[in-house]
């Protein structure tokens, strides 16, 4: 389950209660902070989304803060009474069965309550005209982590992937703590933004591997909710379906957990919307720049039927424009299809040793157009042994390996 640290809506009963008044018992439960002289924001922190990360209340004259949009108050990590409150809603789940958690946005839990102003820089969005040294980043969000995987310590098999940002301090893998006491998995999306080009898979792979420390496991991820479905992201210039296949190739082959975002499983494409069928607040305001997200976030196509069998009434969303072919009930009857081809991955990846929780090796003696790697297990005392060549061209390509590369792959 999706489980947001961060904040809750402005709807939410805890905020109702802290915003009634400045005497609340859960007016701290959330930050509420003054002015400056003539009704000036307490500092400069921008939203993430655009404009400013505070909002004035006129019921008690002071202003809250919402790292997001005005209506996602942050909660206040540094009270006691917030965590427990937090680790309450995950026992709750948890006994209901729920094994696991995405945890968004959390390197945004912690803040310096100094509230200093960040530094200034150059750049065209206001989010990133300033450097976010302040109101986001800070030690004690590890503390809430650790926390929160203490407070599952009797539950060896809950599970954790933490969302952060990628330039935060250290690198989203900073929040597997030593391996064992924050997070099992962080995303790392690097990949997920970059060029079609196997010289910069081979090094960030290499590189998020890496930072992986031991004890820790990474996840692979290609898409998700707040991006351009990668079959058009990596689709420009070239063969998207094709590019898609490899890419699929890539996420159940590498080291790691791999993580599907719906559609991905069939090539779906990213919607072609009007201003008038945007509902996500990012995507509106930053329509004329930038697709933004609600493209990729149409509904996901069962079958050929009315509303491609997602809902018998008016989606949040209209269908992708290729929902008729692309869909669960077409591509289940093709053996070409890239629903098809997740399912024979994903046999792969479940029976193979190797691809399971073997090492991963890099070769780099290949064409320049080819990614190529080893995975290596000898868990059980059975070796096994797996050679991956990913052609990132449009073109047949031959490839001479190194001596020993394959003398252990059967």
């Amino acid at each position: 389950m999706d489980l947001v640290l961060n904040h809750t809506s402005d709807q939410h009963p805890w905020f109702v209660e802290s915003r009634s008044s400045r005497t609340s018992a859960k007016r701290d439960w959330y930050y509420w902070v003054d002015g400056k002289g003539g009704r000036r924001p307490p500092n400069n922190w921008a939203a993430r989304f655009g404009g400013s990360a505070w909002t004035y209340d006129p019921h008690t004259d002071q202003y809250y803060l919402h790292s997001f949009l005005p209506e996602q108050p942050d909660l206040n990590w540094t009270n006691p009474a917030v965590r427990e409150a937090v680790f309450d809603v995950v026992r709750f789940w948890v006994d209901r069965g729920v094994d696991g958690f995405r945890l968004d946005a959390i390197n945004w839990l912690g803040k310096d309550t100094s509230w200093l102003d960040n530094p200034w820089r150059f750049a065209w969005r206001s989010y990133y005209r300033q450097v976010h040294r302040h109101d986001r980043d800070q030690l004690n969000t590890h503390e809430a982590l650790r926390a929160l995987r203490a407070s599952l310590k009797d539950r060896g098999d809950i599970f954790l992937v933490g969302e952060a940002s990628s330039d935060t301090p250290g690198g989203p893998a900073a929040f597997y703590g030593d391996g064992s006491n924050e997070l099992h998995e962080v995303f790392d999306f690097r990949l997920l933004r970059s060029l079609w080009h196997p010289e910069v898979f081979r090094r960030l792979i290499v590189e998020s591997d890496r930072a992986v420390p031991q004890g820790g496991w990474p996840p692979v991820v290609f898409s998700n909710h707040d991006q351009s479905r990668h079959i058009d992201r990596y689709g420009p210039g070239g063969d998207p379906l094709r590019r898609a296949r490899a890419t699929a190739l890539l996420l159940f082959t590498l080291r790691g957990t791999p993580f599907v975002y719906y559609g991905e499983e069939l090539g779906l494409r990213n919607g072609r919307l009007r201003r008038a069928d945007l509902r996500d607040p990012y995507t509106i305001r930053y329509w004329l720049w930038k697709s933004g997200r609600d493209p990729a976030r149409t509904p996901m196509p069962w079958d050929a039927s009315a509303q491609a069998g997602f809902t018998s009434g008016k989606p949040w969303l209209p269908l992708s424009q290729d929902w008729r072919q692309t869909n669960v009930a077409c591509e289940q009857q093709d053996p070409r299809s890239m629903l098809s081809l997740y399912k024979r991955l994903i046999r792969m990846k479940k029976e193979s040793k190797a691809l399971g929780a073997g090492t991963y090796q890099q070769i780099d003696d290949v064409p320049n157009e080819c990614l190529v790697f080893r995975r290596e297990s000898h868990a059980g005392g059975r070796g096994e042994a797996l050679l991956i060549a990913v052609n990132f061209s449009a073109q047949a390509r031959e490839i001479s390996l190194p001596g020993g590369a394959i003398s252990a792959c059967a």
